[in-house]
């Protein structure tokens, strides 16, 4: 994926200390998150975990990977947002993700909200939503997920203030 916009840091000594919260309906405006717990056995080596969320694009030209978030201190200088709709799938491990809301191509610091994430959980991030990678919180594991979303750049914005756990 494609990184633009401003490379630029929070300044050092800028702060905001955040507590990691856990799902819960509303919690974040434009994220959708379900816990792919069922289990329908299919056959006789396989077994499907059907999901709900449903997320619409706007093209039909999809691509995908795998991110991998290693431990490091839960903290961000920056966040990213995308024209278009972006899918998590987190399939290993458990971590943080930071979420806000936009303002005038800023971040706004009172929408800030760190998620913890974990493996079996899909999140289907709505286009302009900002978000940034996931950090693992165990020193041993990361938190791995396969992400779902069309071929885009992904749109840089700095924060004023560090975002940390």
């Amino acid at each position: 994926m494609e990184r633009q916009g401003l490379n630029k840091k929070a300044e050092k000594g800028n702060k905001m200390k955040l507590l990691i919260q856990d799902w819960k309906d509303g919690l974040i405006d434009g994220v959708e998150v379900q816990m792919i717990n069922e289990v329908r056995p299919t056959g006789d080596y396989f077994d499907w975990r059907p999901s709900d969320i449903v997320t619409k694009f706007a093209t039909n030209e999809i691509s995908g990977g795998l991110v991998e978030g290693r431990f490091k201190p839960i903290e961000y200088d920056e966040v990213e947002y995308h024209i278009d709709a972006e899918v998590f799938y987190f399939v290993s491990g458990e971590g943080v993700m930071l979420f806000c809301d936009l303002r005038e191509g800023e971040a706004v610091p009172e929408s800030y909200v760190m998620l913890r994430v974990k493996a079996g959980m899909q999140i289907s991030v709505s286009p302009g939503k900002a978000h940034f990678v996931p950090i693992s919180t165990n020193r041993s594991e990361p938190v791995k997920a396969a992400v779902v979303s069309p071929k885009m750049g992904a749109l840089m914005v700095p924060l004023k203030e560090r975002a940390e756990a």
